[in-house]
C-alpha cells in the first residue's frame, strides 16, 4: 500500500473517532454533554495500550496497529472507555485518584464504558476466539460437531444432526436462565455498517433475535467506505450465544447469494427481486426453526418448555440491556411491493436450509478497507 493510501486511510479513521465522540454526547444526558468539548485525535506506533487519554494536550491517541488491523466495534468499546476517562478527568476533576478509581467508575456508568477496555486489555474480538475449553467452550465444540453433520449426503440425518444442535444451545441457555449467577455480556456488530439496509437485512435480524438468544438494536455507526454516519445491527449475549448468531448470519448471507444465483440463472431479474428472494429464504427457515421448536422431544416439554420460553426475555440480559439502552424506541418502516410469487420461492429455499460446517470461533467483523482487501 502506498504512503499516500495510509494517510487517506488514517484520515478517514480520525474522522470517524470524531463523528463516534458526537454520537456518544447524543445519547447522554444535555447536563453531562454541555461539560464536554471535542478532544482532539491522533494516531501513534504504541504496542503498549490500545488508546491513551492526556489531560494535559486534551487528547485521545489510538494504536495505528490495533485501529488498522481491528473490527469497528473492538475500537468504539476502546472510544468510550477513553471518553469515560476524559470526563473523570475534565468533569469530575480526580487528578488525584488513580487511573481507574472511584471517579472513573462513575464515569464508566454514565457513559456504559467497559472499565477495562484500554491499556494492555485484549480487544473485544480477540476475546471472543478466546480457546479456553470452559463448560460453555465444550457445549460449543458439540454444537460444532453437530453442524458439521450438515455436511451429510443423508438429509434425514443432516437435518436430525440441525435439530439436536438447536436443542443443545437451549439447553445451555435453559441451564443459563435457571442459575442464579449474572454471565457476562458482550455486544459485536453483525455485518457491515451502512447508510441503508434492505428488507432481508430486517429478517435476519429478526432471525437472530427469535431464535438465537440475543438481543439486538440498529446502533449509529461510522461507515468508512462513506465517511459518513450510519448503522448497524449489534447483537448483546453471551460470548457462546453471539458466536453461533454471528456464524448463522455469514452461513445465511452466503447461502443467500449462492441460492440466488441458481435462481436467477437465465432469469435477469433485478435487484428488488434478490430482496424478495433472500427476504423469503430468511422467512422460510424462521418457519422451520418454529415448526422445529413445537416438535420439541417429549423429554424438552412441559416445565422444561415453559422454562425455555422464559429464556427469550432472561431477566439478566433485560436488566442489562436496560442499563446499556436506557431509551430504546421502535421504528417501522413501509416496504415496496412485493413478488409473492418469488418470495414463496425463496421461502421454499429457506425451508430446505440445513445449517453445516463448524461454528468458527471468533466475531467476524472487519478491518477498515477503503476498497478491497488491503491488509
Amino acid at each position: 500500500m502506498s504512503m499516500d493510501t495510509y494517510t487517506e486511510l488514517e484520515r478517514i479513521i480520525l474522522h470517524g473517532l470524531r463523528l463516534e465522540w458526537d454520537s456518544v454526547m447524543s445519547f447522554i444526558k444535555d447536563s453531562v454533554r454541555s461539560k464536554l468539548t471535542v478532544p482532539l485525535f491522533s494516531l501513534k506506533n504504541s504496542d503498549k495500550s490500545l488508546a491513551h487519554w492526556d489531560t494535559v494536550k486534551r487528547e485521545i491517541s489510538f494504536s495505528r496497529s490495533f485501529v488498522l488491523n481491528y473490527p469497528w466495534d473492538s475500537v468504539k468499546e476502546v472510544l468510550v472507555h477513553e471518553i469515560a476517562h476524559q470526563y473523570t478527568a475534565e468533569v469530575l476533576k480526580a487528578e488525584h485518584e488513580p487511573p481507574h478509581g472511584p471517579s472513573f467508575q462513575k464515569a464508566c456508568g454514565i457513559f456504559k464504558a467497559n472499565p477495562e477496555a484500554s491499556g494492555s486489555y485484549r480487544p473485544l474480538s480477540d476475546r471472543l476466539s478466546d480457546h479456553d475449553l470452559s463448560d460453555q467452550d465444550r457445549i460449543m465444540l458439540k454444537v460444532k460437531k453437530l453442524l458439521a453433520l450438515g455436511n451429510s449426503m443423508n438429509h434425514h440425518e443432516a437435518e436430525a444432526a440441525m435439530a439436536k444442535a438447536h436443542a443443545l444451545i437451549r439447553k445451555y441457555n435453559v441451564d443459563l436462565f435457571e442459575k442464579n449467577e449474572t454471565p457476562g455480556f458482550v455486544s459485536v456488530y453483525i455485518g457491515e455498517p451502512a447508510l441503508r439496509f434492505s428488507r432481508e437485512d430486517y429478517w435476519l435480524a429478526h432471525l437472530l433475535i427469535e431464535h438465537y438468544y440475543v438481543f439486538g438494536i440498529w446502533i449509529p455507526a461510522y461507515v468508512t467506505s462513506k465517511c459518513k454516519m450510519g448503522r448497524v445491527f449489534e447483537i448483546t449475549g453471551t460470548s457462546e450465544n453471539i458466536k453461533i448468531a454471528v456464524y448463522v448470519h455469514g452461513f445465511i448471507r452466503h447461502h443467500m447469494e449462492s441460492a440466488w444465483a441458481v435462481y436467477n440463472k437465465g432469469k435477469n431479474l433485478g435487484r428488488g427481486h434478490k430482496t424478495d428472494f433472500s427476504s423469503g429464504l430468511v422467512q422460510g427457515f424462521i418457519e422451520k426453526l418454529t415448526r422445529e421448536r413445537t416438535l420439541m422431544p417429549s423429554n424438552e416439554t412441559g416445565t422444561r418448555n415453559s422454562r425455555w420460553n422464559l429464556v427469550k426475555i432472561d431477566p439478566k440480559l433485560t436488566d442489562y440491556i436496560s442499563y446499556k439502552y436506557p431509551k430504546i424506541r421502535n421504528i417501522h418502516h413501509n416496504g415496496r411491493v412485493s413478488d409473492a410469487n418469488v418470495i414463496s420461492d425463496g421461502k421454499d429455499v429457506g425451508q430446505s436450509l440445513i445449517l453445516n460446517k463448524a461454528v468458527e470461533n471468533g466475531h467476524q467483523g472487519s478491518v477498515l478497507p477503503l476498497s478491497g482487501p488491503m491488509f
